[in-house]
């Protein structure tokens, strides 16, 4: 069965409500590598590893302040225990797929992500969204 992790900061902030796939900043020894930010981010906010040889960046967003937005997707085999809450204080699980799109029907997603999942190749957004919300 195909997981995907999300976070959820149930912080006070309403935008803070939503889930939506781990992630966050580049360093600045990482510049120009968005692989290595993917991997360390999915290391520390959901204690998963990631490979840098089967990972992909599969979709990428540019935002009106300038700040570049991108999605990279990675096959984990194997039984994955993730933590419940982050180092960033932030809500852990794993969803499945119709998890997944009831967070979506419900507005529960975080849209700016499920903006960026929409611009993804056809099979990505097939293998999560499903062929009929794709």
């Amino acid at each position: 069965d195909l997981g995907i992790p999300l976070v959820a900061d149930m912080g006070r902030r309403i935008y803070d409500r939503f889930w939506k796939f781990p992630g966050g900043g580049s360093k600045a020894k990482e510049r120009g590598n968005i692989l290595i930010t993917g991997r360390r981010e999915a290391r520390g906010e959901i204690g998963i590893e990631i490979s840098l040889k089967t990972s992909k960046c599969i979709a990428r967003t540019l935002h009106g302040s300038g700040h570049i937005t991108y999605l990279v997707f990675d096959r984990v085999t194997g039984p994955v225990m993730v933590p419940h809450i982050n180092v960033d204080n932030e809500m852990v699980k794993i969803f499945n797929l119709e998890e997944l799109s009831r967070l979506i029907r419900e507005r529960k997603f975080l849209q700016a992500h499920l903006e960026l999942l929409r611009k993804s190749p056809r099979n990505y957004q097939e293998l999560v969204l499903g062929v009929e919300n794709a």
